[in-house]
């Protein structure tokens, strides 16, 4: 049986919520008691992933790009039992070379604009993209009536300057240190 993209969100996220809102008549329940009652856990989270991962670098020209190489024990899929996914060698030079880092994800090195109910605050670019902060939702049919507040915290957790990740700076300067040659 073929299942589509579409099928399998659809199944994941609408019939699976479906079945639990049953369960608990519609009371909330958060994402950890989700993943407990439907016995979710990280190795099932990984083949998922994994799964999704096959279907995006599949080349529907009839050829599979194997990005990943896989150590899968037979019947792992039912027991639970984890495997073992690792960066195919052949790729590693082109993931090294087209590796994309985000500058909105790299620390600022100036002070963020500041947040106002007039102002678009963060990063620089902002006033352009004009990316407020979520502070109601017509879904929820909620809005917060004290905006100031949240922009004022917002504003001084913004204007806390970054430390350095020891721990990451380590990993860069050693194995992850493709990533500085690609930034030169």
């Amino acid at each position: 049986m073929y299942f589509s993209r579409k099928n399998i969100i659809n199944y994941i996220y609408y019939d699976l919520k479906k079945e639990q809102d049953k369960e608990n008549k519609g009371n909330f329940l958060s994402i950890d008691d989700f993943y407990s009652s439907r016995k979710i856990n990280n190795i099932i989270i990984i083949k998922l992933g994994d799964y999704f991962i096959s279907l995006f670098t599949h080349d529907f020209s009839g050829k599979h790009q194997n990005i990943f190489e896989r150590d899968i024990s037979p019947g792992s899929y039912y027991d639970n039992s984890g495997y073992i996914l690792k960066l195919n060698s052949e790729f590693v030079d082109d993931v090294k070379n087209n590796i994309i880092i985000k500058p909105s994800s790299l620390p600022m090195l100036c002070k963020p604009n500041d947040w106002s109910d007039t102002r678009f605050g963060g990063f620089l670019e902002n006033e352009e993209q004009k990316n407020s902060i979520i502070t109601g939702s017509v879904n929820h049919k909620h809005t917060t009536e004290n905006k100031n507040s949240i922009y004022s915290a917002v504003n001084y957790l913004n204007s806390i300057k970054f430390n350095i990740n020891t721990d990451l700076l380590n990993f860069i300067q050693n194995d992850g240190k493709y990533l500085l040659e690609i930034l030169n």
